[in-house]
């Protein structure tokens, strides 16, 4: 069978390859998801009619003649992204889960979390801040008190198209005085490097306002930070 099937998603479409480890020129692709069978595909071959932000499984195997095929290749999955949001875009947590098109990570501590504060606030430093944008009373916080590093908060692309000048603003609350273990860095995806738009590290234990003109800082027409 066929090995070292690899795949690369976009929202609605998905390209796969392999490697072949025989002479066959034609290959049976199937999307153990939907059940969906595609005959006589190229490698490597496209599967479209996907779903964004949705899991899948597939496999390959090669045709070797008529009514001849080989076994199926083990079974790989996938997840295609969300289809960018269309700017001015505004997240502002009114309400739990986190938007399904963002994404966290960590490599120690974390993680950022939804509600009000949503963690056990440090009160040394006054009570817990309250919502500053008057909806729904949330926002998304992180507990920086212990061994945290890495501690990613993803927001969902934004296709900037349709503006002049691509800016990002949002607010930010920090206890304390300023201190290393608390910078927030906020980063841009170029298309193949995450790049410092600007390192935030305030603590004057009250909401600041923040703006970024993020020209260079896109690629193509999606901002990603």
């Amino acid at each position: 069978p066929p090995t070292a099937l690899n795949v690369s998603a976009s929202s609605t479409s998905a390209s796969l390859s392999w490697t072949e480890n025989g002479i066959a020129g034609d290959w049976q692709i199937e999307n153990l998801t939907t059940g969906v069978l595609y005959s006589q595909s190229p490698n490597p071959g496209t599967i479209s009619g996907l779903a964004a932000n949705t899991s899948y499984q597939v496999r390959v195997r090669s045709i070797c003649g008529v009514g001849d095929t080989s076994l199926w290749s083990a079974q790989t999955g996938f997840t295609t992204p969300c289809v960018p949001y269309t700017a001015p875009y505004t997240e502002s947590f009114n309400t739990a889960p986190i938007d399904a098109c963002a994404s966290q990570s960590a490599l120690l501590g974390g993680p950022w979390v939804l509600g009000a504060p949503g963690i056990g606030w440090n009160t040394a430093c006054g009570p817990a801040p309250a919502d500053h944008t008057n909806n729904g009373g949330f926002y998304i916080s992180n507990d920086m008190s212990g061994t945290d590093a890495g501690v990613v908060y993803q927001l969902p692309d934004v296709d900037v198209a349709g503006l002049t000048t691509p800016l990002l603003n949002f607010y930010h609350y920090m206890c304390g005085v300023p201190q290393s273990q608390n910078e927030l860095f906020v980063e841009a995806w170029d298309g193949s490097a995450w790049s410092l738009v600007s390192l935030v590290n305030t603590g004057t234990g009250a909401w600041e306002t923040y703006g970024f003109d993020l020209t260079g800082f896109t690629f193509g027409t999606i901002a990603r930070i």
